[in-house]
């Protein structure tokens, strides 16, 4: 049963917070978005804490980056160009300031610990757990906690622990304005080891991308799976429109991995928030990425990065998964996903064309998308797809495409719908 674009998403505010604190306080150290200065450490280069000055504890004290010239989205540093989203600002430390002192605020507080049953406050049970190992950190799917399935994840890494910090920080923040979209939180905190661990909901719903790749399957008539494509689309559409709306939210991760679609029980959800921003009145609450650049005016506000992310995800699996089934998708395909990415390319094209004449990054990103990567090149979105590969749409995220918001594309979608219908 597809799910109906009506459908009405209850929304609630968390009660307590999942750190066993308030932490809006925190926030008011937040420097405001600024440019890169002079001289800055690199984001790769793990920040370990803050002394007793308050100044930034860096594994490699002695890298210091002297930025020689600003130009649209890079920077050159000795001779050599980089990203200039790869580079520290007084905001991006400071956002690693409050998680650090939410961290000692944290040793205030009981620690987590595994136990022999789950009814503790923050009690974990991992007789049936799965371990995985991944990026510094231990994911243990299957846990219990309180009665419930959770997922468990720990690091003891000194700079994925501020990470971790900011991750569930933003989880919580939008979990207060929009839970409907996000997993249960159950805490964040310190591990009796001295880990940081992040306890949330086990998902039984499918990522989407196991919904494309193993739940269209045969024995169904085209038409259900075209209408089931159209609706998910719909649907996640107005759940992305309404985290927009409702807590000024840009997952900027969007792809088709950290998003769970269950099209039985009516539920969209969203994971992981390690790359996300957020913001909280005044203030954008971010984890800082190479791929964003937080000096821009529009840092935060970014309606369609989300959009373009998640759809370009799926584009190999629909394809595969239509072909396999002798083009059981066909009408989505043609009169929906190609001519939506179709205006996206032309819509880019004018506008990079049009902003080149005054935006150095305009130019980057047009050439990015070239046969030749000049300006006088074919433009095609496919040449920045194969040089770039995943990572085309977070560069492109560089600006808004109007054609691609949430609510353009719920648009699109209605002019559509009688192809599918």
């Amino acid at each position: 049963m597809c799910i109906e674009p009506s459908i009405l998403f209850t929304m609630y505010r968390q009660a307590t917070s999942p750190f066993g604190f308030p932490i809006d306080g925190f926030m008011a150290a937040l420097a405001s978005p600024c440019e890169v200065p002079e001289v800055s450490y690199t984001l790769r280069n793990s920040l370990y804490g803050f002394d007793e000055h308050g100044c930034p504890v860096f594994a490699k004290p002695d890298k210091r980056c002297h930025i020689e010239e600003l130009a649209g989205m890079m920077v050159t540093v000795q001779k050599q160009r980089w990203p200039k989203s790869l580079f520290h600002t007084d905001h991006t430390l400071s956002l690693f300031r409050m998680a650090f002192d939410i961290m000692v605020r944290l040793m205030r507080e009981p620690r987590a610990f595994v136990g022999l049953g789950d009814g503790g406050e923050k009690e974990i049970n991992v007789r049936d757990a799965k371990r995985s190992e991944r990026d510094k950190s231990s994911v243990w799917l299957g846990c219990r906690h309180r009665g419930k399935r959770v997922v468990i994840k720990t690091t003891s890494d000194p700079y994925m622990k501020l990470r971790y910090i900011l991750d569930g920080a933003i989880h919580y923040f939008l979990g207060r304005r929009c839970r409907t979209y996000v997993p249960e939180l159950h805490f964040v905190s310190l591990m009796d080891n001295g880990d940081v661990a992040i306890c949330s909901e086990h998902l039984k719903s499918p990522s989407l991308y196991n919904w494309v790749n193993r739940y269209l399957v045969e024995n169904r008539p085209s038409h259900f799976w075209n209408r089931g494509l159209w609706f998910m689309m719909h649907n996640i559409c107005r759940a992305l429109q309404r985290m927009q709306q409702s807590a000024q939210f840009t997952h900027r991760d969007c792809h088709a991995n950290n998003v769970y679609y269950d099209m039985d029980n009516k539920r969209i959800l969203f994971i992981d928030f390690d790359w996300s921003s957020i913001r909280v009145g005044d203030q954008v609450v971010s984890e800082p990425r190479f791929l964003y650049d937080t000096t821009r005016p529009d840092y935060g506000k970014n309606r369609s990065v989300d959009c373009c992310i998640l759809f370009r995800s799926i584009h190999e699996a629909l394809e595969h998964r239509n072909k396999r089934l002798n083009g059981a998708f066909d009408p989505f395909m043609r009169h929906v996903y190609y001519p939506l990415f179709k205006r996206y390319e032309k819509e880019s094209k004018a506008f990079l064309m049009q902003r080149a004449c005054t935006e150095k990054a305009a130019i980057q990103l047009y050439k990015l998308s070239t046969l030749k990567n000049s300006l006088s090149g074919k433009f095609g979105h496919h040449y920045g797809v194969a040089r770039t590969k995943k990572l085309f749409e977070y560069k492109m995220g560089y600006y808004e495409w109007a054609c691609m918001t949430p609510g353009s594309i719920l648009q699109f979608l209605n002019t559509k719908k009688h192809y599918i219908f």
